[in-house]
């Protein structure tokens, strides 16, 4: 059974526990190890669930749709949880991991093609030039970890027209479409696209944020009058 833990903020303790079977079904959640609510398929958290805490803020859990695939969002008071889906860091991070993973598969394929000399592959590109793509892929997943939108943005591009190029290479060479290619490519663009929100919202001013109620059993200390 998947379970996943998060803190109220940045940095504190992990409160909120989410478990669930399956594709989201007979989802808990709990906080500070008490019950909050539960769900017997993902429907029924397609709309937005509400609870409410301690501190008088509200926990809100849904099921939203990102494409073809469905991801779980946990806010406070409309603020995302940290490393939650909705997290702009979160986002970032996952656009940075994702742009690292087409650099090696572009230099591993690229070494592969190239030293033993694969033909099916060297008719759709790739080759020593896709090696030489993955080490700028990787340049830009740095950059990318230093929240640089501009990097992002370039990695984006790239990506799409090395796609398109893919299509004339086949073409040209009287090859099937590769539609598990393109498949292939529709997973691995979704994260970078939603990298750019990520980063812009990262790149935001920090605004103050409301403090989390403090754990059960945790010491208080008073002001001195």
């Amino acid at each position: 059974m998947p379970s996943k833990k998060y803190a109220l903020e940045a940095g504190g303790p992990e409160r909120v526990q989410v478990d669930w079977e399956g594709a989201f079904k007979n989802l808990t959640v709990t906080f500070d190890g008490a019950a909050l609510g539960s769900f017997e398929s993902a429907k029924d958290i397609e709309t937005p669930q509400s609870f409410a805490l301690s501190d008088g803020s509200r926990l809100e859990v849904v099921l939203a749709k990102i494409g073809p695939f469905p991801e779980l969002r946990l806010s406070r008071d409309g603020e995302p949880l940290p490393g939650s889906a909705g997290d702009p860091q979160t986002q970032l991070e996952a656009a940075a991991n994702m742009i690292f993973a087409i650099a090696a598969l572009n230099a591993i394929l690229g070494f592969v093609a190239a030293i033993f000399d694969l033909n099916f592959l060297k008719s759709i590109g790739v080759g020593w030039a896709s090696v030489l793509t993955g080490a700028i892929y990787a340049g830009l997943a740095v950059f990318v970890r230093k929240r640089s939108f501009p990097a992002l943005a370039i990695a984006v591009g790239l990506f799409i027209l090395d796609g398109l190029y893919m299509f004339v290479a086949a073409a040209e060479a009287k090859a099937s479409p590769p539609i598990g290619g393109v498949i292939a490519r529709v997973f691995f663009l979704i994260p970078m696209v939603r990298g750019l929100a990520g980063i812009t919202e990262t790149n935001k001013p920090t605004k103050p944020k409301r403090r989390a109620p403090s754990p059960p059993g945790a010491s208080r200390t008073m002001a001195p009058r």
